[in-house]
């Protein structure tokens, strides 16, 4: 069994191949000490999530979605680590590199940091826009509307395999 994390959520938009569910935010968001500032930085109580249609679900269906672990750990180690090791990195080639007589030291670091950043960040969207459909959370499962425990199309079968 592969560790996948599992949510469960309302369809708000449906299509053949695709569902758009709206996803409460998990129970550790409700102990985190920077759960208000989630809401203060434009983030919601619950999120939609574009999610391929397994089960073929209807709008208002509820169901469960899947996404691998090991996705969800990539995905945030290249949008939050990568851009940081980078300015850091840029910080240090821009102070040793770009630091020339009329340049202070410090405006170097800032120049460097920043600019690996913004490449590092680019580089970061191109990739994450490319596969951005080889990462999609699975609606596997229909739970309501008459419909408990409707199979999916894919060939391994649902629940949780």
């Amino acid at each position: 069994m592969k560790d996948e994390i599992i949510e469960v959520g309302v369809v708000e938009k449906d299509g053949e191949h695709e569902v758009m569910v709206r996803v409460h935010r998990p129970d550790a968001c409700h102990h985190c000490a920077a759960k208000n500032a989630c809401e203060t930085f434009g983030g919601k109580k619950d999120h939609l999530a574009r999610a391929k249609n397994l089960c073929e679900a209807r709008q208002g269906d509820e169901v469960k979605i899947r996404i691998p672990a090991s996705g969800l750990l990539l995905s945030a180690f290249i949008v939050y680590f990568l851009p940081a090791a980078a300015m850091l990195v840029g910080a240090i080639l821009g102070k040793s590199f770009l630091h020339l007589g009329t340049l202070s030291s410090d405006l170097a670091s800032i120049i460097g940091g920043f600019s690996l950043f913004a490449i590092t960040l680019l580089l970061v969207g191109i990739f994450s826009y490319r596969r951005r459909n080889n990462v999609l959370p699975e609606a596997f499962e229909i739970i309501s509307h008459g419909q408990v425990g409707t199979p999916c199309l894919a060939p391994k079968g649902c629940g949780g395999e």
